[in-house]
């Protein structure tokens, strides 16, 4: 079923009032709050609980909608934004970013999101000399390994989504992208660097269809 975002707001507050009204504070996110529900699409809710150290990410059904809530103890709330910040993947910050308050105790959520915004609408921290370093001889040696496995599928399926995703992130990171999902990665190199993209494309259509990788290799040298 497809719900507009006020329809998606209603539902989330009456979820957490009946599932979690003792809550410290709750946040709508995700595709609920960013114009990209779809009938298949969850309700993300972040449950934020001043009592408890137990964090996860869980599936329920609620009124016939699936609901994928998001429990973070308020005590590891800025130690998750800070290892976000550090590590210029930022799961955490994107996800409050865009967050929508249900339910705020003291204006901490409210002042969060701010900071948040602050922080995620800036571009990531530049990597450092020994972070490129590192990543590139990763991608050197996954280059030779699909070289000498170029005959065994089975490695090969393995190692070149491995190899493909190490780069888009270098490239992305290099640009001072934050990386929030392979999914996002991958829409922002189609967006941001198109002929890379178009040259990945051809090339791995060439290896899924045929189970040739030497095209792939080639993109991967030429990168």
């Amino acid at each position: 079923m497809t719900y507009n975002s006020s329809e998606l707001f209603t539902i989330a507050c009456s979820f957490v009032d009946q599932r979690f009204a003792h809550c410290f504070a709750a946040f709508l996110t995700g595709s609920s709050v960013d114009g990209n529900f779809t009938p298949e699409s969850d309700i993300d809710i972040g449950i934020i609980i001043a009592e408890s150290d137990y964090q996860h990410i869980e599936m329920i059904e609620f009124d016939g909608q699936k609901i994928q809530i998001i429990l973070l103890p308020l005590n590891t709330i800025s130690t998750l934004l800070m290892q976000d910040y550090m590590n210029r993947k930022a799961p955490y910050l994107s996800m409050l970013s865009k967050a929508r308050i249900i339910k705020d105790t003291h204006h901490f959520l409210a002042k969060t999101i701010h900071q948040v915004q602050q922080i995620f609408y800036a571009p990531a921290p530049p990597l450092n000399i020994f972070h490129i370093q590192r990543i590139k001889n990763t991608l050197v040696a996954n280059i030779a390994d699909i070289k000498g496995a170029s005959q065994q599928h089975d490695k090969i399926y393995f190692l070149v989504p491995e190899t493909i995703l190490t780069l888009f992130i270098l490239l992305l990171e290099l640009k001072q992208f934050w990386f929030i999902s392979n999914k996002q990665a991958l829409a922002d190199i189609k967006q941001h660097f198109p002929n890379t993209y178009t040259s990945f494309k051809k090339a791995n259509e060439v290896f899924l269809k045929a189970g040739d990788a030497n095209p792939l290799i080639t993109f991967l040298e030429n990168c």
